[in-house]
């Protein structure tokens, strides 16, 4: 059991086990006293912005989301998905997508390939290391690995989404 003396509130005490709002909210359970391993806090965007590119170089999608770790020692973990697709019908169309963390292109990619005019969902994962306290932008981008129309967002799903969790180190 743990006891808090409080000059405010006089003493209080934490039942084994049970852990109440009144408990949170005081500070007595601190992100710092939490696990290896646990969430300490979830960022979503979402964005329903198609975009239709043909350039073999990357350009940014409207799928963003930023969040600040609370500890140079946790990591980020990044999960999205969206949909890739073209108007155009015939095989070969083949998009990339990438993870730029702070605008910069890391190690995530990933390609697909579209036939006909479908759409095809496109899940990731990513996760970071950032040994830093500085807000972390993660932004989705895409490509035409061959220089067809692609799309993101182009039918099902209409809404793309990023979720970032902040993971206790």
């Amino acid at each position: 059991m743990a006891l808090e003396l409080n000059g405010t509130t006089g003493v209080s005490l934490v039942q084994d086990g049970v852990v109440t709002a009144a408990d949170l909210a005081s500070g007595a359970i601190t992100s710092a006293a939490l696990p290896t391993g646990s969430v300490l806090q979830v960022v979503q965007g979402t964005t329903t912005t198609r975009t239709d590119t043909t350039s073999q170089s990357y350009v940014t999608t409207a799928l963003t989301a930023s969040i600040t770790p609370s500890s140079t020692s946790n990591k980020v973990l990044c999960i999205w998905t969206g949909s890739a697709g073209s108007d155009s019908s015939g095989d070969g169309r083949r998009p990339a997508f990438a993870v730029f963390l702070n605008s910069v292109e890391t190690s995530q990619t990933m390609t697909g390939r579209v036939v006909s005019n479908y759409s095809l969902p496109m899940p990731s994962i990513y996760l970071h290391s950032p040994n830093s306290t500085s807000a972390q932008t993660f932004t989705i981008y895409m490509k035409s690995i061959n220089g067809n129309n692609v799309a993101f967002l182009q039918e099902i799903p209409t809404t793309a989404s990023i979720i970032l969790m902040e993971i206790a180190g």
